[in-house]
């Protein structure tokens, strides 16, 4: 019986060199897609409930914009209450990426075209 054992070597590009597992906005894009969802579907259920004149849909529909309301107003706290920790962290991760910033680079590329526009 003969095993293998393999090592392996990650190469990590300038990209992957940024420590992420501070950054609380890692996931902030697929946030706003579901949120997105979510409120489309919303849109459409409140339409709905008022093209057929469905007493039960428009409940739904008003308690799920009811419950966003308050979603909002604890994300806005939140926000509120953390905004210290939400500006050190793009405060950090700016000086990371600068540090890595050398002209060349992929990373440095999409820098120059962000601060060009």
């Amino acid at each position: 019986m003969h095993t293998h054992t393999h090592t392996h070597t990650h190469t990590h590009t300038r990209l992957q060199v940024i420590d992420r597992s501070n950054n609380i906005f890692e996931n902030f894009g697929s946030i706003c897609i579901v949120v997105g969802v979510f409120c489309t579907l919303l849109g459409f259920t409140g339409l709905y409930g008022a093209c057929k004149e469905s007493k039960g849909c428009l409940i739904i529909f008003l308690i799920l914009v009811f419950v966003v309301f308050i979603l909002e107003l604890v994300a806005g706290g939140l926000a509120y209450g953390f905004h210290n920790k939400i500006e050190d962290s793009v405060r950090e991760g700016m000086q990371r990426t600068l540090l890595l910033y050398d002209g060349t680079s992929d990373l440095s590329k999409v820098c120059h075209t962000a601060h060009s526009r």
